[in-house]
């Protein structure tokens, strides 16, 4: 469990630039900040040109968050499936139905918390993110 929590973290620190930079631009389009294809442009300069800014910004840690919960939540109910159903056993729903209701669940609360987050400062007179 400990080492699929930890390999889903680090999924998520690898995705969550570019997760962040698609998430920012669609709220700063979506408040009328800026266009689509600039605020694109302008995440992806950021990614490449000052990724130290990124990697230690508050933004970004939201986003790895979400993402690294949801992989760390279905790493780990795989890895407790496996140890708790027979693998000979026909249990392929009950594993199925249980990783889809918890990883929709963590994803789905987490995902929430962080646009409303998001929403706040990035969207029209947010407040600028530390």
């Amino acid at each position: 469990c400990a080492l699929g929590s930890a390999c889903g973290l680090a999924s998520a620190c690898c995705a969550a630039p570019f997760i962040l930079t698609v998430d920012r631009a669609v709220t700063e389009n979506s408040a009328g900040k800026s266009g689509l294809g600039a605020a694109l442009l302008k995440g992806l300069r950021q990614v490449f040109t000052r990724p130290h800014v990124m990697l230690t910004s508050l933004p970004y840690w939201m986003v790895a968050g979400v993402y690294g919960s949801t992989y760390a939540t279905a790493n780990s109910i795989d890895a407790v499936s496996e140890r708790a159903f027979d693998p000979d056993a026909e249990n392929k729903f009950v594993k199925g139905a249980t990783k889809l209701f918890g990883v929709t669940v963590v994803n789905m609360c987490a995902g929430v918390a962080k646009d409303a987050a998001f929403a706040r400062m990035f969207g029209a007179g947010g407040a600028k993110p530390p």
